[in-house]
């Protein structure tokens, strides 16, 4: 979804510890699937 695509982005240019979310399709995101968007 590119909303969550550009919530990820941010988080990864901030170099965020942390994302605090309710949004199931985030929350359903394996790590390596985390890593690929961010990566991008």
């Amino acid at each position: 979804d590119p909303k969550d695509d550009m919530l990820l982005e941010c988080c990864a240019a901030a170099e965020a510890d942390l994302l605090i979310t309710g949004d199931k399709d985030l929350l359903d995101l394996t790590r390596q699937e985390l890593a690929s968007v961010t990566k991008n």
